[in-house]
């Protein structure tokens, strides 16, 4: 019977044997003591779960860790190879198992027992080989459907193309929840945080952003000192990584009044809350450049390009366009190394304490990026995520999340790949070493191309999630804004589908083999295949009740949200018929409620994102591969806000398509199938009332608490 370890998170209660405690801080790299808790209840457990499969004593299996750490020591390794912890929860975890003589049985021991990255390969090779058989599977099965208006193969060939989105998202759900049930909790090794930076190392915390008048200079500046406020640590800079608004001329009336009050801002808190090492605030302004591809005047690739730049700066390696930099930025580096940079989106917010983790995961020597000749990474991570927690609008006054304490911390999103060992780079906000990736990112991808760059810029540099840091983003106060931003999003998913392909062009131009591994190439293709599912399902509905003699299983097998709702609601009715129950059950019933509303919404405005999601697909096969414009245009988050309709009238107009979708397949069914009628009422009248059920969730719901 396998020994069982509370799991507090003090030593006090936590404290194994004193020999297993002794061979641990003889750590020849010094770094066992030097880690947090969580990283030494890791270590521990560690030993104790190989010493329960190889039947030996603890003492013993931490001895041959300790050895093995020695010897790396003695011929002058790498310091990663120095440590214990690479032999208990690392790459030398294999030499540590064949010392000991450990079989690895497959499944739950194999998983128990090799290394995290080996486990993450065959989790990715298990998942991909799983989905792929799956999905064929449901395919097949949808399309082997008998229906005398499916007589020719060209129909069922289209009815299995329509289908294999709607398979895949079944199929993927099924092997996610495996992969799940089967993944045991994954800890980044962590330092305590007085060794997280050298003496002569600071961070950067920035925000990429757009100045386009005084007054948003002045909201930057209250950003500012919210920062300063919250990170009082002298290691930690601030800066402001800014362009000008895309115009159709290289110079506007207006930009000198705008630099001109950035400087003064910069220059007045510099003059307030400069310290020993020099200037805390600074700005890196650059100048527009004309882009072919926008057919505007710009700011290079935008956000990419500023933190591109930003690096290169740091690393005095390739030519920036900053054109006004405010601050003594060479007199700081004189002083310290930028050895890492935070960028956070101004609708975002990271505290000093999640920062502080960030930090210390990163210092870490067995997280720390290993970069090969081919600037490849080997091993560890250049990016390290945050988890993400929705706060309600207006919740984020001047950057900052406006918590009371003691209410309570929303519920953060937890990483929906951690246990295929997929970090997913987002956007919300992150650290990265500075060296890494300007190496890795510099000169990896074509101009004007890449619109959803974190992601597949986290892919090569390699991410790390970080369990315990969280960044709070508000929650968008309009469906609208909500589905503008997700049409972005979407545009730049089906952009990527371009390094799904085994090579793929680089900064220069050049087809290279593609920089990333199988299981990300899979995701970016599983991105696609996702959101393919939506209008998928419309289609699949519409030939459901023209074509089929009975729709009732159809509907619900090829709707989603439907499935979702009929499991849901008959726990939700129980509970609402028993009254009141005991805290856990609320909590749960709460969340079914949750669940049983959030699939009501989405059959309801299931035509509207079909809609957005073809939208999307056409503007970027367009733009791809006819017009090669536009590739990287987006639309600021201020700017969508301020597009909402403010009117009944101005949401009809808006939506109109889901309104012709839902009365088109509800005449359609009349005439070709009057039998399947009843059946389709339910769906298509929510269709076609879909504009009015938005207009009332925007005021009571999105932009509610």
């Amino acid at each position: 019977m396998r020994r069982k370890l509370c799991l507090r998170d003090t030593d006090e209660t936590c404290t194994p044997s004193d020999a297993v405690e002794e061979l641990l801080k003889r750590d020849p790299a010094g770094l066992y003591l030097k880690s947090d808790v969580p990283t030494r209840r890791a270590y521990r457990e560690r030993i104790f779960a190989l010493a329960s499969r190889a039947r030996q004593p603890a003492q013993t299996v931490g001895k041959l860790a300790l050895d093995a750490s020695i010897r790396a020591a003695e011929r002058k390794d790498a310091i990663a190879r120095t440590h214990i912890g690479y032999y208990l929860v690392d790459e030398g975890l294999h030499e540590l198992m064949r010392a000991l003589g450990v079989r690895q049985r497959f499944l739950r021991g194999v998983l128990h027992t090799i290394t995290p990255r080996d486990r993450a390969r065959m989790a990715c090779l298990l998942y991909m080989w799983g989905v792929s058989l799956l999905t064929a599977l449901f395919a097949a099965v949808i399309g082997a459907v008998e229906d005398e208006r499916l007589a020719t193969v060209g129909g069922w060939i289209a009815l299995v193309f329509l289908s294999t989105p709607l398979a895949y998202t079944y199929a993927s759900l099924c092997m996610r929840t495996l992969a799940r049930k089967r993944a045991l909790p994954r800890v980044l090794p962590a330092l305590l945080r007085e060794y997280a930076l050298a003496e002569q190392e600071c961070v950067m915390i920035v925000i990429p952003t757009i100045i386009a008048s005084k007054a948003r200079v002045r909201e930057l500046g209250d950003m500012l000192l919210e920062l300063l406020r919250a990170y009082p640590d002298r290691v930690f800079r601030f800066g402001l990584l800014s362009d000008f608004e895309d115009a159709a001329v290289e110079r506007m009336p207006s930009d000198d009044t705008i630099l001109e009050a950035a400087r003064t801002l910069i220059d007045g808190l510099n003059q307030h809350h400069r310290d020993s090492l020099g200037d805390r605030f600074f700005l890196f302004h650059r100048h527009r450049a004309w882009s072919a591809a926008q057919g505007v005047w710009s700011g290079w690739e935008r956000k990419r390009g500023k933190l591109i730049e930003l690096n290169r700066l740091l690393t005095g390696r390739g030519p920036i366009s900053f054109q006004w930099i405010v601050g003594d930025i060479a007199g700081l580096m004189r002083r310290c190394e930028i050895a890492y940079v935070v960028s956070r989106d101004e609708a975002s917010w990271i505290g000093s304490d999640s920062t502080w983790r960030l930090l210390c995961a990163a210092a870490h020597p067995l997280n720390r990026a290993v970069i090969d000749d081919t600037n490849s990474v080997i091993r560890g991570y250049a990016i390290f995520q945050p988890g993400l927690s929705v706060l309600s609008p207006g919740a984020l006054l001047h950057g900052k999340a406006a918590i009371e304490p003691g209410s309570g911390c929303p519920a953060v999103v937890q990483f929906p790949f951690d246990p295929l060992g997929l970090g997913i780079h987002r956007s919300w906000a992150a650290l990265y070493d500075v060296e890494s990736c300007s190496r890795l990112l510099d000169d990896a991808f074509p101009d004007d191309v890449v619109l959803h760059h974190d992601l597949i810029e986290g892919f090569v540099a390699h991410t790390g999630e970080v369990n315990g840091a969280v960044v709070y983003q508000e929650r968008a106060q309009s469906y609208l804004a909500r589905l503008s931003r997700g049409h972005r999003w979407l545009r730049g998913s089906f952009q990527l589908l371009l390094w799904s392909l085994p090579y793929a062009r680089n900064a220069r131009g050049f087809r290279v083999r593609n920089p990333l591994e199988p299981m990300a190439r899979f995701y970016l293709v599983e991105l696609a295949l996702r959101e393919m599912q939506k209008p998928a399902t419309v289609a699949l509905l519409i030939w459901g009740w023209l074509f089929r003699p009975s729709t009732m299983l159809w509907t619900i097998a090829v709707c989603p949200p439907l499935m979702i709702l009929l499991v849901a609601l008959p726990s939700l009715l129980y509970w609402r018929t028993v009254g009141a129950s005991p805290s856990p059950r609320s909590s749960a019933r709460w969340e079914v409620a949750g669940q049983v509303f959030a699939a009501v919404f989405g059959i309801v405005v299931l035509a509207i994102e079909a809609v957005v999601v073809l939208d999307a697909l056409g503007r970027a096969t367009w733009r791809l591969f006819v017009s090669r414009k536009h590739q990287i245009a987006w639309t600021t988050n201020r700017s969508l806000q301020a597009a909402t309709p403010r009117d009944h009238v101005a949401y009809w107009m808006r939506y109109w398509q889901s309104s012709a979708i839902g009365i088109t397949a509800f005449v359609a069914t009349c005439i070709c199938r009057p039998a399947n009628v009843t059946g389709a009422i339910p769906i298509t009248f929510a269709w076609m009332i879909a504009p009015a059920v938005l207009y009332y969730a925007d005021r009571f719901v999105f932009a509610g608490d």
